[in-house]
Order: structure tokens, then C-alpha cells, then sequence
């Protein structure tokens, strides 16, 4: 399909033609799992009603599992769950084996940070954070209040 024809397409659908793609099979395969009785959650056992609710997940979690893609692609292993049942219960990944690793790693993480503003006299740009930046931006308000003398207001 060609740049100009994607464009036309999107055009028409009022939104990018892969988006529309994706939509409209999720709806084919809501309707066909109404209509074959298989719309009851996986995790909660009641009916999900609409098709943004409906979320593929796999029963066993394939990331873990000895044999990866063996176990992504089963078929046997696919069920249908709301998305909030299946988001919920998501496998969680723990990055440390103890709390003081974990310990460890932020303060090495907090010492890089601090270490790279020191040396460039700015913060970092994995430091740009939308809290973060927010943050700044108060305290620079309030810096520009205070030489204006209306430190007051920002109190």
C-alpha cells in the first residue's frame, strides 16, 4: 500500500487506517465470541458485554515459561478476560532478588543523576519527567517571584 494510499484511507476513516484495522478485527472477534457462548472471563467468571472490555490473555504467563514462544503462540493456552481482570493480574516483574538491592540500585541511580547535573550545571534529560518538571518549573516561579517581592502569593 503506498504512502498516498494510506493517506486517502486514513483520511476517510477519520483515523490512521492500522488503527481502523485493529479495531474492526477486535469487534469481528467480540461478535464471534458472543455468538460461540465463550464471552465469560477467564478471571472473574462474568460476561464481558462490550468490546473495549475484551482483553486475549494467556492462562499461563509465556514470559516465564521454559519454552517462550512455545507457549505464547498455543492456542490452548489463549483465553478471553475483561481488560481490567486481565491488566490486574499481570504478572509482575522483580527486578531484585532482596530489598537491599534494590536499595543499592537507587542510590547508584540517584548519585548518577546528581553527578551528571553537577557536571553539565542542568538536569539530566532522563531528568525531564513531567513531575519533575513541574517541580522545577514551581521553583523557578517562585525564585522569580521572590526578586519581584511577591513571595507572598507563592507561599
Amino acid at each position: 500500500m503506498s504512502t498516498n494510499s494510506a493517506a486517502i484511507k486514513s483520511a476517510l476513516l477519520g483515523e490512521n487506517v492500522s488503527t481502523a484495522m485493529h479495531k474492526l478485527r477486535k469487534r469481528v472477534l467480540f461478535r464471534l465470541i458472543a455468538k460461540l457462548h465463550m464471552d465469560e472471563c477467564f478471571r472473574c467468571g462474568s460476561q464481558i458485554e462490550t468490546v473495549e472490555e475484551l482483553s486475549i490473555e494467556h492462562k499461563e504467563a509465556w514470559q516465564s515459561a521454559v519454552d517462550p514462544a512455545a507457549v505464547f503462540w498455543d492456542l490452548d493456552n489463549i483465553a478471553f478476560s475483561h481488560l481490567s481482570c486481565n491488566v490486574g493480574a499481570a504478572a509482575r516483574w522483580n527486578k531484585y532478588e532482596t530489598e537491599e538491592e534494590r536499595k543499592t540500585a537507587r542510590s547508584l541511580s540517584n548519585a548518577r543523576a546528581h553527578r551528571v547535573r553537577s557536571e553539565s550545571g542542568k538536569a539530566a534529560e532522563y531528568d525531564n519527567r513531567p513531575d519533575r518538571r513541574e517541580k522545577r518549573n514551581a521553583i523557578k516561579r517562585r525564585e522569580y517571584a521572590e526578586r519581584l517581592g511577591y513571595y507572598a502569593r507563592y507561599a
